[in-house]
């Protein structure tokens, strides 16, 4: 009969390190079923928006989100049909705040930041400037690690033989 004691006792001992070990691991964080449902974004000018919804949260907790987003414009400068100039120019911008889940576990956010590329001046050329306008956002939970991307153009589903003229 001691040794029966003894047993239950180990047994009750061994699995108090397992439960602690899950608290330690998940306190505070959502479990894996944390993600981004919804995401897209928009480049008008030089404001760049993104929306985006996360689902999985735990109730209450705050989370941080990143956003990290790159612009390219890539531009031809055309005259009698020949290209006098090709240009291609890029810019950066990065994003992080903290959001706190709803009563429901997500996170609904909307942010507007400014993505410039500047193109250099075509004076002189006497030429038509073409361009198309594309960008990626990476859309990053740095307490979750949940991610997604995006990609697009200004305006939509534009080619670069459809380049926007610009002055």
């Amino acid at each position: 009969m001691p040794m029966t004691r003894t047993m239950t006792r180990l047994r009750r001992l061994a699995a108090v390190p397992v439960v602690f070990a899950v608290a330690v691991t998940t306190g505070g964080r959502a479990d894996a079923s944390a993600g981004f449902v919804e995401a897209e974004a928009s480049w008008r000018d030089d404001v760049l928006t993104v929306s985006f919804r996360e689902a999985g949260l735990e109730p209450g907790a705050t989370t941080t989100i990143s956003v990290m987003a790159r612009g390219t414009v890539n531009a031809v400068c055309k005259r009698a049909g020949n290209v006098v100039m090709s240009v291609h120019a890029t810019g950066t911008v990065k994003d992080v705040s903290d959001y706190t889940a709803a009563d429901n576990g997500s996170v609904d956010g909307v942010r507007a930041v400014n993505l410039t590329v500047d193109l250099p001046a075509a004076q002189g050329l006497d030429c038509t400037l073409a361009a198309v306008r594309s960008f990626s956002v990476a859309l990053r939970d740095l307490t979750t690690g949940a991610a997604t991307d995006i990609h697009g153009q200004d305006p939509p589903g534009r080619t670069p033989s459809q380049g926007a003229e610009q002055p």
